[in-house]
């Protein structure tokens, strides 16, 4: 796969660099795909402030709306981010659970971490909560305008947590066209259907509104559940949206409310146990989509929100302000024991499960989580050689997060399960700082800072669900504590030609500590820590970008990052397997010590006249290296981390003299290397996935065919010293789209 990956690569890079004349525009009634000059002339607010991508000493990527269209729209966040060098999305199969990575930040999925990555949407923090807390939700991905990929710390300017980088999803506002789109898609081979529709109407010249509908159906899929009779990577619900915006004479307001009610993909496993391993002396390995559970896999969330942006024009300078409101409910039912009556008793005959085994365990999670978060901040004109930002941010965050158990009472032990309900709280106050100065016409100098003040506080404990008896002292957290930080970005660019940027960089961030608030179980062989703290960052980058041909725009950076307080998901030890223990592991945080990431990254952006059309290609490519240099887990790899990373993005199309525009869209997505977890270091699996869309537009009408995974690529996804789950299979479809 890594040969694969990096010839896939380098054929691709030829093709870039011995890219024909430079393409010109060719009429389409469709989304214009940017040239090769312009993508480095997408404006962007990085740093808080309007400015060319060209012109932002940052290694980043900018997905905008043509993109994502031609791609035949984006729906989940694995998908989004296919094409972003040094990018992991840690997928669990259900949103619930899965995250983001940039730059092998650290993971932790089954615990109460904060996300290593900044994840704002229209300016807001959104991040946090143990469920959906750690990636984006479907109403984010819907109607987008572009989404900014920062790699590196933003621990200066986007604040906690953003110690791999930082994303920013921004929504489309009101424009004063009279538009809108409506797209139909449906799944073939699952049966889904899809239906957007979104209406931009002019009020006056100076207001306008945005109205948007997304529904999903989907009773089918490919992840089969026989006792229940139900598909765990089903999906049902509505999203509803309304904008309004005042655009006059230098003031722009826009109000955006929107709801998401969803039915999601479910967490599902099955067996994957070597034979010879304590109680399975024959092994026990599950079907690929046929799971045995006895209880239902089923997964929801609510999100709604609030988001209200300001710019005013002041002259001298521009106030830019944000406010949000977000809740967020979810719910998620799994199987603790991945088996059933059937396959309990069957494999109990061969000899092959341990007596007393529980097939009817489940657990179910129930989580509201409130966000509140304000962003105000000034951006200074430039006057001469000077430019300057200044602003303030706070954030309070009330996560409720319940954990049932549910089991079969014994004579040994009479108890039908256990409620864990546990309340976090925060509150943070940050201000920032940015000073900008050109020391020369070409070279400038630019310093970030930021202060921040946190105060947390967890209340949580555990009760017998039968009795309501509290169930021990190791339980029991009534914690607060508090904390300061302050991150910096020191940059140095320098315009060595026209259209060329070079620059170096050093910056800083920190990731949030926190508490663990289950305690496992008693007899687990590795205790449960109360809390742990900061994790912190410090990277060291340069780069450049630019021009290197017309048609050929490139972005190259290398860097290294050095984490202290590394955190890391543990686990106490548990699991089927452990005749001491024969549960499901309890995981939890611990700081694992120092960590050193090493990498490199490389994207090209080309178009060209090919046949009569225009071929726009789109590569990305990285390398991480990394070692945890000390502490408990010396010489361990960081989990969630692929060595390699790669992507390429096709999209070819031509007009005809009768109006109709031809198009195929080809999207490759590849990993290599790395490990799952750093306990038992399962491997990340190797592959290479290929989307395929092709189609026909004439008169703002769009019919494709599509394919998803289109040659069946087949790896696991997650991998435990017990469990797995694979990877989707081919999933295709059509659609039907109607813009105006």
């Amino acid at each position: 796969m890594r040969l694969q990956l990096i010839g896939g690569a380098s054929l691709i890079a030829l093709a870039l660099t011995g890219a024909p004349a430079f393409a010109q525009a060719v009429a389409t009634d469709g989304p214009r795909v940017q040239d090769a000059t312009e993508v480095g002339e997408v404006v962007v607010t990085a740093r808080k402030r309007e400015e060319r991508l060209r012109d932002v000493p940052e290694s980043a990527t900018v997905l905008d709306a043509s993109h994502l269209e031609a791609r035949g729209g984006i729906t989940n966040v694995d998908a989004l981010l296919s094409n972003a060098p040094a990018v992991r999305f840690a997928n669990t199969g259900t949103p619930a659970t899965s995250e983001i990575s940039i730059r092998n930040s650290g993971t932790a999925r089954a615990t109460s971490a904060e996300a290593s990555v900044g994840l704002y949407r229209d300016g807001s923090y959104i991040g946090g909560g143990n469920i959906g807390g750690r990636s984006f939700a479907r109403v984010d991905l819907f109607d987008v305008d572009r989404a900014e990929v920062l790699r590196g710390p933003q621990g200066a300017l986007y604040g906690r947590n953003a110690v791999g980088g930082a994303i920013n999803i921004v929504s489309a506002k009101p424009t004063t066209q009279q538009e809108g789109f409506v797209d139909v898609n449906y799944g073939v081979n699952t049966q889904k259907s899809e239906v957007q529709l979104v209406v931009n109407q002019p009020l006056s010249d100076f207001v306008s509104v945005r109205l948007g509908v997304d529904w999903i159906d989907q009773d089918k899929g490919f992840a089969y559940n026989p006792d229940n009779d139900l598909y765990a990577d089903r999906e049902a619900g509505l999203i509803t949206r309304g904008q309004i915006r005042l655009d006059k004479e230098g003031l722009d307001l826009n109000l955006l409310v929107e709801r998401q009610t969803l039915v999601l993909p479910a967490l599902y496993y099955s067996f994957a146990i070597p034979p010879g391993a304590t109680g399975y002396p024959l092994g026990l390995t599950g079907p690929k989509y046929s799971f045995p559970l006895s209880t239902p896999p089923s997964a929801k969330q609510a999100v709604d929100n609030v988001n209200f942006t300001a710019n005013l024009d002041l002259d001298w300078a521009t106030l830019a302000g944000t406010a949000s409101y977000r809740t967020r409910d979810s719910y998620n039912q799994f199987d603790t024991d991945a088996m059933d009556a059937a396959l309990y008793t069957r494999e109990r005959a061969r000899g092959n499960v341990p007596l007393g085994t529980d097939y009817e365990a489940r657990a179910l999670t129930l989580e509201e989580n409130d966000i509140a978060f304000v962003d105000l901040h000034l951006a200074g004109a430039k006057r001469g050689a000077l430019t300057w930002l200044a602003g303030y941010s706070f954030l309070k965050s009330n996560n409720d997060y319940t954990v049932l158990s549910y089991r079969t009472p014994t004579v040994a032990n009479k108890s039908v399960g256990t409620t864990s309900p546990a309340n976090t709280k925060l509150t943070s106050n940050a201000a920032y700082l940015s000073l900008g100065y050109d020391l020369s016409p070409t070279l400038n100098i630019t310093g970030e800072g930021r202060y921040s003040s946190d105060e947390r506080e967890l209340h949580s404990n555990r009760f017998d669900r039968g009795t309501g008896v509290q169930q021990g002292a190791r339980y029991i957290r009534d914690l607060e504590d508090s904390g300061e930080n302050f991150s910096y970005t020191l940059a140095l660019a320098y315009k060595f030609s026209p259209g060329w940027l070079a620059y170096a960089k050093a910056g800083s961030g920190f990731r949030s500590g926190g508490f663990n608030s289950d305690g496992g179980d008693s007899r687990a062989p590795k205790p449960v820590p109360a809390s742990y703290d900061d994790e912190k960052s410090l990277s060291y980058e340069v780069g450049a970008k630019g021009n290197l041909l017309r048609n050929l725009y490139v972005t190259v950076a290398a860097y290294k990052t050095i984490v202290t307080d590394f955190l890391v998901q543990d686990d106490n030890g548990c699991a089927a397997t452990n005749p001491v223990c024969p549960v499901l592991s309890t995981s939890f945080l611990i700081n694992a010590g120092e960590a050193h990431i090493t990498g490199i990254e490389l994207e090209g952006n080309s178009a060209f006249d090919v046949l009569g059309g225009v071929l726009h290609l789109n590569l990305g490519i990285s390398h991480q290296s990394d070692d945890i240099v000390e502490g408990p887990y010396k010489g361990r790899s960081v989990p969630q981390a692929p060595e390699w990373t790669g992507s390429a993005n096709i999209d070819y199309r031509r007009t005809f003299a009768n109006g109709v525009t031809a198009f195929t869209n080809v999207n490759y997505a590849a990993q290599a290397g790395g490990v799952q977890e750093i306990v038992g270091t399962p491997i990340l699996y190797d592959h290479g996935v290929w989307d395929l869309r092709l189609g026909v537009r004439k008169d703002g009408w769009e019919a494709a065919a599509y394919a998803k995974n289109a040659t069946n690529e087949s790896y696991v996804l997650f991998a435990s010293t017990t469990l797995q789950r694979w990877s989707p299979p081919r999933l295709y479809g059509v659609q039907l789209r109607r813009r105006w």
